[in-house]
């Protein structure tokens, strides 16, 4: 075969398969689970691994696509030999090796990456590729914010967004402003360095109009960042930039010598007057902000409102508080190699804080680089982490030392890296920022050695060329060989079983009946892969909602059940540690007991095993009552609801949950106990006071009932169904008129519910 066409077939099919890989951040695989993380995901890795087929031809037929040392080359490779030791000795390797369809992130994400990064880096030679492929990004990235205003304008929904953040393509505000401040750094650069005028024009309203998508994201993190890099990037020019900045005189231009030091003194004057003026303009404006944060305008922009309401108490500043220290607790516990990858969910079990009772149940991630570095790979790790960007800044600040970049450039690269960096102290990292991160890293390693390929390599002799042909092919065959089935086995069953994972959700959306809905489930976990762990999670979860289903007969539900519990059975053998399953498990076990006597011991195993893993999650002590309840044994139940009670006296629902089971047991001390603290910790609190009334009703105790609804009722007179509630309690201890005044009240409050209610109690009072 002739050297020239295969090189060239070679050299252009990576550089095509690097070209299509922008455009992932379009794909929405709707047929998959997790439909805006799957579908992109496996893209990227079966097409990183045809182009590593490719490559490793080329690089046996050509040397000049080698991968060429360089501090940051090195410093990737020792984060992936870092990152490897982490997971082979963390607490779950095949975990963190796989991932899960909900991150499709894990070692196997990073490896990708990292090929990704060396074939970039040794195909891409020359600025052209590289600017082909960044106007190919911009590009993208113009189309996703495009879909983004259309989200904004309500022709689209916005799936994570509501109804004013928008997400695009990508599927979250946050990710989507993430993704976008690399787009507006590149419109940034090339605005920069084009010189002709509709050029100018593109980028600068690329930017503008990117800037605008960021806004409507509303995400605090990335505008948080974009500040910040908008303070450095005069900054930057004021300290480097104006003794660089200003053009040569033109070539061949004769006259007056002084007159182009004169026209460069002029322009560096003006240049700075721009930067000390938007310096400036960056500090008054966030103090302006600030100082207005009260009032109408600000608090009633979804943008200006989110970025006012940041505080140290509200409710997501406190989470991220809160997971971080977790992950401190255990970095502590492993500081050198840390967990491994995908296993922060063992440190969110172990270390969790029961404040977090009001926020999501479940975090994978402790949204911080920082701590998701250190828990994921240690202190070693982090330190890895941090060496790429220290390693790309040291690049940058080499080349444009040599001025083989202009000052522009340079304060771009250096400015995008910091604020990538800041943006993820408050959230972490997906396909759509990994891939522009690993194309900066790539194009920055290229800097010092843009050329064009040699054709001198066509004038060696002619077997030398054969031999190196030959053996090009037989490598490239070896590759094709070995990668064929990764990609059909880590690629292709695993969409497979995802496609078939939604397919059973939409059976049972679609009224399917438990038996066909159990084949399906069977046929997903038939393939056996990474997604086995989700799919039980779905069927335990299922399960879960089929035995609290009465409408259903129990032999129609016995199949289902057993078959979850069997699958959830399979994974705590394989995964001992798996708190999730544990507690689906030990949930299911509960609320099947009826079915077999065996059930409440094996659940309270599982339980107790849940509570070793995670010793102060709330959850699991309430399942632990319910485990008791199933004998009747009050005083074991109010034992374990004391507990959730005393680990953060602040959760209602625990303190609820201590007053009704106190009710029905009969123990009045208990009950006032917890009555005097939810007024004590929450004076405003009238919807578990009522709940506890209600109980109370139910047990026939009115009289109790009664002096709790008339706190309720004094609390929030504007409540219909306090009152009405009032209203029969008072008729219950035979007074009246009290009885009658209340229920007119409730009718006066909300005629459309109370009315007809309210006209028929008010007969019986007659």
């Amino acid at each position: 075969m002739n050297y020239k066409f295969l090189t060239n077939f070679y050299t252009w099919g990576v550089k095509l398969i690097i070209f299509v890989i922008p455009f992932l951040s379009l794909y929405i695989a709707r047929s998959m689970f997790f439909p805006y993380i799957t579908g992109r995901n496996f893209g990227f890795r079966i097409l990183i691994e045809i182009a590593l087929v490719l490559w490793m031809g080329l690089i046996f037929l050509n040397k000049e696509y080698r991968p060429k040392p360089s501090i940051l080359l090195w410093s990737l490779l020792g984060f992936i030999v870092v990152l490897g030791l982490a997971n082979l000795f963390g607490a779950n390797p095949y975990h963190s090796f796989w991932s899960r369809y909900e991150r499709m992130e894990g070692y196997i994400m990073i490896l990708h990456l990292a090929a990704y990064f060396l074939m970039a880096s040794a195909v891409l030679k020359t600025k052209k590729d590289w600017q082909i492929l960044f106007n190919i990004f911009i590009a993208v990235g113009l189309l996703i914010g495009l879909y983004a205003l259309f989200q904004r304008l309500g022709y689209f929904r916005a799936i994570q967004g509501g109804q004013f953040r928008v997400d695009g393509t990508i599927g979250n505000p946050t990710y989507l402003a993430g993704y976008l401040l690399f787009i507006l750094a590149l419109c940034a650069m090339f605005f920069a360095a084009v010189r002709k005028k509709w050029a100018k024009y593109y980028y600068g309203a690329a930017a503008a109009f990117t800037l605008l998508i960021i806004y409507f994201t509303a995400s605090r993190g990335p505008i948080l960042a974009l500040l910040i890099a908008a303070v450095l990037s005069p900054l930057l020019y004021l300290v480097f930039g104006h003794a660089k900045s200003a053009p040569p005189p033109p070539a061949g231009e004769s006259g007056n010598p002084k007159a182009p030091m004169r026209t460069e003194n002029r322009q560096v004057r003006i240049y700075k007057r721009i930067a000390v003026s938007l310096l400036a303009l960056m500090i008054i404006l966030p103090t302006a902000f600030w100082l207005l944060r009260n009032t109408a305008f600000i608090k009633n922009s979804p943008t200006f409102g989110r970025l006012a309401s940041i505080s140290l108490t509200e409710k997501t500043t406190r989470s991220r508080f809160m997971v971080w220290n977790m992950a401190w607790q255990g970095f502590k516990e492993r500081p050198v190699l840390g967990w491994g990858q995908e296993n922060y969910i063992n440190v969110f079990a172990k270390y969790y804080n029961p404040k977090m009772y009001d926020q999501e149940p479940w975090f994978d991630r402790a949204h911080n680089s920082i701590f998701d570095w250190l828990t994921n790979a240690g202190a070693l790790g982090l330190l890895a982490y941090l060496s790429l960007f220290a390693a790309a800044l040291a690049m940058v600040w080499s080349v444009f030392k040599k001025s083989l970049i202009s000052f522009s450039e340079a304060a771009v690269l250096f400015v995008t890296l910091i604020a990538y960096f800041i943006q993820n102290l408050f959230v972490f990292d997906n396909f759509n920022t990994y891939i522009l991160f690993f194309s900066l890293l790539a194009y920055i390693s290229n800097l010092e050695r843009f050329t064009v390929i040699p054709a001198a390599a066509q004038k060696e002799d002619f077997n030398v060329i054969q031999k190196r042909t030959n053996i090009s092919l037989a490598v490239a065959a070896a590759a094709l060989i070995l990668i064929a089935p990764i990609i059909y086995f880590a690629n292709v069953r695993p969409i497979q079983e995802s496609q078939s994972l939604i397919g059973a959700l939409q059976l049972i959306a679609g009224k399917a009946t438990p038996d066909q809905v159990l084949e399906k489930f069977k046929q997903v976990l038939s393939y056996s892969t990474f997604g086995d762990g989700e799919a039980k999670d779905q069927l335990g979860r299922l399960a879960i909602q089929l035995a609290d289903t009465a409408s259903i007969p129990p032999e129609n539900k016995i199949n289902f059940i057993k078959t979850a519990i069997e699958e959830l059975e399979k994974q705590i053998v394989k995964y001992p540690n798996d708190l999730k399953a544990r507690l689906f498990l030990g949930t299911l076990y509960n609320r099947t007991a009826n079915l077999d006597l065996s059930y409440r011991d094996k659940a309270r195993v599982h339980l107790e095993e849940a509570l070793r893993l995670s010793p102060t999650r709330q959850t699991t002590y309430f399942a632990m009552a319910d485990n008791h309840l199933l004998i009747n044994d009050f005083d074991g139940a109010l034992d374990y609801l004391q507990k959730a009670v005393d680990l953060e006296p602040s959760f209602m629902e625990a303190q609820v949950n201590l007053a009704k089971i106190a009710v029905y047991a009969g123990r009045g001390d208990i009950v006032q106990k917890v009555i005097d603290q939810i007024r004590q910790i929450a004076p405003r609190d009238t919807a578990s006071l009522a709940m506890i009334g209600d109980v109370l009703i139910n047990v026939q105790r009115t009289d109790l009932a009664l002096e709790l609804y008339k706190a309720v009722v004094e609390l929030a007179p504007d409540n219909a169904r306090y009152r009405a509630n009032l209203a029969g309690l008072y008729l219950n201890q035979g007074m009246k008129d009290k009885a009658r005044e209340e229920a007119l009240k409730a009718a006066e409050l909300d005629p459309a519910n109370f009315g007809k209610q309210v006209e028929e109690f008010l007969k019986n009072l007659k």
